[in-house]
């Protein structure tokens, strides 16, 4: 009894020893391997922590420059604002400005139908100042021709004045019937009333006869006049008689 359980003692401690021996070479592979990844580990802590020194000036770097950043973006921000007041601002100036711009385009519109009127009214005028050079040119004409007229029914009057003078003094008539029978016995080739020259002939005729017969210009106007006792007589343009008043 004593032998088996000393066997058995002894197969328990070979087993144990077999055991704890194959844990202990066992442990010392998993301790050599452990000190492998520790080592790696340690490169690679020593590697991260260079990584991390490097990140950590690269965040210095970085924050430095959002600090920069954040103080350009308040800075736009600023500018911003004030381009948004400048903007609005304008926008308001545009706005006046398009209101100026329709209310001259209005006034345009209304100057250019008045300067189109005015351009009519010209082109008229034009057209009568035209008819009144033409006009003024004939009147002027006439007046030259009236002129010449006028200058020898002067020299005219002066001869038959000066024939006057030299022959006994011719006198009025005496009545209105004494006048009345000397128009009508002038002959037919005397008797145009409307004829200056005419006229000028019959004054001639009564100083034949020894009779005063005034003959007039005054302006662009002539005429006839005789007296016939106290009374003033106009030779009307059909030879009739119209009394202008008595004479003292």
């Amino acid at each position: 009894m004593k032998n088996i359980i000393l066997t058995a003692v002894i197969v328990v401690l070979v087993a144990t020893s077999s055991i704890l021996g194959y844990f202990y070479a066992d442990t010392s592979n998993e301790l050599s391997t452990t000190k492998l990844q520790l080592n790696a580990a340690n490169a690679q802590i020593t590697s991260l922590q260079s990584q991390l020194s490097t990140t950590n000036a690269q965040v210095t770097s970085l924050q430095t420059q959002l600090d920069t950043a954040s103080a350009q973006v308040i800075s736009l921000q600023t500018q911003l604002s004030t381009a948004n007041s400048q903007v609005t601002s304008l926008q308001s100036q545009l706005t006046t400005a398009n209101a100026q711009v329709t209310s001259l385009e209005n006034q345009l519109s209304t100057a250019s139908s008045q300067v189109t009127s005015l351009q009519a009214q010209l082109t008229t005028a034009n057209t009568q100042v035209t008819s009144l050079e033409n006009q003024l040119s004939t009147a002027s004409s006439q007046i030259a021709s009236l002129q010449a007229q006028l200058t020898t029914a002067n020299a005219q009057i002066a001869s038959l004045q000066a024939q006057l003078d030299s022959v006994q003094p011719a006198r009025h008539f005496n009545t209105k019937s004494e006048l009345t029978s000397w128009l009508n016995s002038l002959p037919s080739s005397l008797k145009n009333w409307n004829s200056f020259s005419n006229a000028l002939a019959r004054q001639n005729k009564a100083a034949e006869d020894g009779y005063i017969y005034s003959v007039y210009v005054s302006g662009d106007y002539w005429g006839e006049e005789a007296i016939a006792g106290n009374t003033l007589y106009w030779i009307d343009s059909d030879g009739s008689l119209v009394s202008l008043g008595t004479i003292s």
